[in-house]
């Protein structure tokens, strides 16, 4: 996904204040490069956590934290976008 696809704007983006990372595998070790390159660069908190077990631990999630996921599967970002806004988990 690009950031041009991000339906965030300018001023949401702003008031970003924390980022959680999502990933499993190979990708959870994308994720910590990616943790390291946004604290460095965007000066913000940032989580990295397994997506398998991340609603399973009642995480703290504020208006302001940003969610990335990262995953490997075939499946199309659409497709996933579909499933979060009908609240149903994804196969």
């Amino acid at each position: 996904m690009f950031l041009e696809e991000m339906e965030l704007t300018d001023v949401q983006l702003s008031a970003v204040e924390r980022v959680t990372i999502l990933a499993c595998g190979t990708s959870w070790h994308s994720g910590l490069v990616g943790k390291f390159m946004i604290e460095q660069l965007a000066r913000l908190p940032v989580e990295v956590d397994y997506g398998s077990e991340y609603r399973y631990r009642g995480p703290i999630v504020t208006a302001n934290t940003l969610a990335v996921v990262i995953t490997q599967s075939a499946k199309p970002p659409t497709r996933w976008r579909l499933y979060a806004r009908q609240g149903v988990e994804a196969p």
